[in-house]
Formats: C-alpha cells, sequence, structure tokens
C-alpha cells in the first residue's frame, strides 16, 4: 500500500526524489531527452546516494539537461527521479493557450451579448426566460469545466492537443458569430 501511495506522490510532484533501492550496491544508469529522443548513458554501480549524488553533478554540468536516474534490476526498471521537463513550449502548446484564450473571449462576448435577452437555449433560460445571472453562472461552469477537462486529457495524451486547439478555435469562431448576431438583436 505504501508503495502506491509513493508512486502517486511521484507522479503529481515533478523533482521529486524516491528511493525504492535496497541499502547497498544497485546498477543504475542516466538518461537525458535531446529533442524527442531520449539518450541512455552508461550502467553503473552505485549506492542509492552515489547515484543521486551522481545525478545532481550530471544537472550541474549541463543545467539545460534534466537527467533522470532509472535502478536496473533483473526484474523490471525502476525510475528513482522524475525529473521537471525542459520548458521548450513547441508552437502547439503556445497555439492551444491561445485557443484557450479564445474560447473564453468568444464566451464573454456570448454573454455579454445574451444578457437580459430571450435565451432560446432551454438549459440556459433563466425563470422569465432571458438570460440572466443564473444563466451565467451556468454556462461559465460549463465552458470552464470543458476546458479543464480538456487540459487534463492533453496532458495525459499530448497528441491529442492538436485536435482540441483546432476544436477550440471552431468553437470560437461558431460563438463569436453567434455574438455578432445578439448583438444585432434587440
Amino acid at each position: 500500500m505504501y508503495r502506491i501511495l509513493i508512486l502517486v506522490f511521484i507522479m503529481f510532484v515533478p523533482g521529486t526524489i524516491a528511493m525504492f533501492a535496497a541499502e547497498g550496491e544497485a546498477e543504475y544508469q542516466l538518461a537525458w531527452k535531446t529533442g524527442n529522443k531520449l539518450v541512455w548513458g552508461d550502467l553503473f554501480k552505485a549506492t542509492p546516494e552515489d547515484a543521486s549524488q551522481r545525478q545532481a553533478w550530471a544537472d550541474r554540468l549541463d543545467p539545460s539537461t534534466k537527467h533522470m536516474l532509472f535502478q536496473r534490476s533483473a526484474v523490471e526498471t525502476r525510475r528513482i527521479r522524475i525529473a521537471e521537463p525542459v520548458d521548450s513550449h513547441s508552437g502547439h502548446e503556445i497555439l492551444y493557450g491561445f485557443s484557450v484564450a479564445s474560447v473564453l473571449g468568444a464566451n464573454g462576448m456570448d454573454i455579454a451579448s445574451s444578457y437580459g435577452k430571450q435565451e432560446a437555449n432551454p438549459l440556459l433560460r433563466g425563470s422569465n426566460g432571458t438570460f440572466d445571472a443564473r444563466s451565467v453562472m451556468l454556462k461559465s461552469a460549463l465552458v470552464g469545466g470543458l476546458q479543464v477537462s480538456s487540459y487534463l486529457v492533453t496532458r495525459r495524451r499530448p497528441e491529442l492537443r492538436k485536435r482540441v486547439l483546432i476544436m477550440n478555435f471552431v468553437t470560437s469562431a461558431i460563438l463569436a458569430g453567434i455574438a455578432v448576431h445578439n448583438f444585432g438583436v434587440r
């Protein structure tokens, strides 16, 4: 049970060091990312403390690269340290941020253009049939929930980021069109 808790802790706290190795020497291997490729260093025998010191030395030697330390065993390879990824900000990450901002902005425009007017959507319609404060709260919660869930999905599966950002831009365009129409309605 405690190993599961440690694994969960390691998964969610970057830069955390967890020592699963038994006391004494074990085989270790350093790895680092070069572009999208994982490069493996030579195997070496060391105590857990010496292995961590060797990793820290490698991090100091090349601070732009985060080194990961793995313990080798006959049965399995256990990751000893999860390193913080190098902050590279690919084009898709930047576009993804703009797509989220565009969705939030388009929803703000739609809310501003609909407030106090008759609402066609029965889920957002207030008690007197208009788009009111309750409608604003509900729509904001839905949009925020969708953006948080899409962020969590794309964090776990980065290959979906491009699809989500396209979906966000399409949604923004549709909502902006609806907002322009609503501004024309009296």
